[in-house]
């Protein structure tokens, strides 16, 4: 690549009178790029996808008493299998029956 020296474009200056009257508040804005609208529009989509996704990450998946409940039963030696119902349920889940 070469860089021709006749063929470069001039910067363009900013107009710092503003700034030396004080006024600098707009200045600054153009210096930095933006100015005091520029703030991010979320959609309502995004806004509930947003909340559903901070709901999800607050909730366990593990139901807590249930487990502590089964330990409990296992533990004791309580916890009977109904492994008819079992066997219903496994055919049902596999299309088979």
């Amino acid at each position: 690549m070469k860089i021709e020296p006749n063929k470069t474009q001039p910067v363009k200056r900013l107009n710092t009178d503003s700034l030396e009257k004080g006024n600098n508040k707009n200045v600054q804005g153009k210096i930095e790029g933006k100015s005091e609208s520029d703030q991010p529009i979320f959609s309502s989509q995004a806004q509930l996808l947003s909340k559903v996704i901070s709901t999800l990450h607050e909730t366990s998946d593990v139901r807590v008493h249930r487990v502590e409940e089964l330990r409990e039963l296992i533990d004791s030696g309580k916890y009977e299998i109904n492994y008819s119902e079992l066997a219903k349920r496994i055919v049902t889940r596999l299309n088979i029956g």
